[in-house]
């Protein structure tokens, strides 16, 4: 019986830690998710107050907002992709 405590205990210190890090990996990637919302929210709004955008400002990256993406690239003449690539990024921001 002696010898089982030690074990004991380190079996309920490992598992006590990976539930820790467990519950630690749910917020950062609940965190990330917000940024992500966050960003696409002003992807969207920047888009809107350029013309490109007449969609719900969300923050889904969704088909209309794509749309608006492509529709700014093809004016400034940057490879219509719909992705927000550093030039996009920066039409963008002009």
């Amino acid at each position: 019986m002696v010898r089982l405590v030690p074990i004991l205990l380190i079996t309920l210190s490992i598992l006590l830690c990976n539930r820790y890090e467990a519950a630690h990996r749910v917020q950062t990637n609940y965190d990330y998710y917000l940024a992500l919302v966050q960003k696409n929210k002003e992807i969207q709004k920047k888009l809107r107050s350029k013309g490109y955008y007449k969609g719900k400002i969300d923050g889904v990256l969704g088909r209309r907002t794509v749309i608006a993406i492509k529709r700014l690239q093809k004016d400034r003449g940057i490879e219509e992709t719909g992705i927000l690539d550093k030039k996009t990024e920066r039409a963008l921001n002009d």
